[in-house]
């Protein structure tokens, strides 16, 4: 008979179930399979038996396997954040991917960081916070000035300005007709907006939400 199999049968039910709990206790703990087999004499061969035999118990280790890696991958992504000189470098080139328009989560891959390490660290930096608002502000008046700067040429980038920035005075309005039209089939509300030619602009009744249709209601009264 085999090594192994000798091992394995060794172990009475009890004992299996028992260490088998003392397995996943023990990867709980960031310890390693490994050091589980040397710490109760147990063979490599004896634990995949285990975990053939046992589609549960194989299945708990996979999901303590994948967390572990996920955990490690963050603990490398945190690693250049605890050299001052490379933490600076990553904030340096995080607030210059923003100033020119990149976004938070451009920015993080152009700074070779995760999102989860840069916020983290925002948190318990504010300065670094500042800094990364700032980058972002000076994004937005840079590309403001920008829209400025056409206007003293071109009267319709100040309206698209203006339109944008106060809405409530010169955003565009509609006069919308509302009509009803029935068949067997269905109801629908065709909304006249001034609509191109054969644009379809009817709202199925039948087909919409009661949320959906107390909205709508809402917006046209």
């Amino acid at each position: 008979m085999p090594k192994n199999t000798k091992n394995y049968c060794r172990y009475s039910k009890t004992q299996i179930t028992t260490l088998k709990c003392n397995l996943l206790e023990h990867l709980k703990a960031k310890k390693t399979i490994q050091q589980f087999e040397k710490l109760h004499h147990i063979s490599p061969n004896t634990i995949k038996k285990w975990r053939m035999d046992d589609v549960i118990f194989d299945q708990a280790i996979k999901d303590h396997n994948e967390k572990r890696s996920d955990e490690v991958s963050r603990v490398l992504h945190y690693v250049p954040l605890s050299d001052p000189t490379k933490k600076q470098k990553i904030i340096d080139d995080v607030c210059a991917a923003l100033r020119r328009g990149a976004g938070f989560v451009g920015a993080c891959l152009y700074a070779n960081v995760t999102q989860h390490a840069l916020v983290d660290l925002m948190k318990k930096e504010p300065d670094v916070m500042d800094k990364v608002n700032k980058a972002e502000g000076e994004f937005i008046l840079h590309c403001t000035q920008h829209i400025i700067k056409k206007a003293e040429t071109n009267w319709q980038a100040a309206a698209w300005l203006l339109e944008r920035r106060y809405p409530q005075f010169w955003g565009e309005t509609k006069n919308l007709n509302v009509r009803t039209v029935s068949n067997r089939a269905e109801t629908a509300i065709v909304i006249d907006s001034g609509a191109e030619a054969g644009e379809d602009a009817s709202i199925k009744i039948s087909k919409m939400t009661d949320e959906e249709l107390q909205n709508a209601i809402d917006e046209l009264t």
